[in-house]
């Protein structure tokens, strides 16, 4: 986004396995002045309750605030059994504003594995 705009809102879900490929860029960024946007991502089909699924992620997953002063971003991410997390989350600001949230959910609905 340009000027001082907001990242806005994105949400990605998958019934089943969600691969983020290593050239792969999933961004929210905020304009020179604006805050981050917030990012979901969701693997698994975690609102029924099967549980089946996982996350891979080598790419990269963003949601830097602006330059001149913008928040960092909120990055939510989760998946039914387990999460594969290879690549880089940002969620910082891009100048002087404060940083943003991460958070990983790996096992929505069972014991579940985390490898970064």
């Amino acid at each position: 986004s340009g000027g001082d705009a907001d990242g806005g809102l994105m949400d990605i879900e998958a019934g089943g396995l969600l691969e983020i490929s290593s050239t792969a860029l999933v961004r929210a960024n905020g304009g020179l002045s604006g805050s981050g946007g917030e990012i979901s991502i969701s693997a698994g089909d975690s609102f029924m309750g099967s549980g089946q699924g996982d996350l891979v992620m080598s790419g990269t997953v963003a949601s830097i605030g602006g330059g001149e002063g913008g928040d960092g971003g909120s990055i939510d991410l989760s998946a039914g059994t387990g999460c594969q997390l290879l690549g880089r989350l940002q969620a910082q600001s891009g100048g002087e504003g404060g940083g943003g949230a991460i958070t990983i959910t790996c096992s929505v609905n069972a014991p579940g594995n985390l490898s970064m």
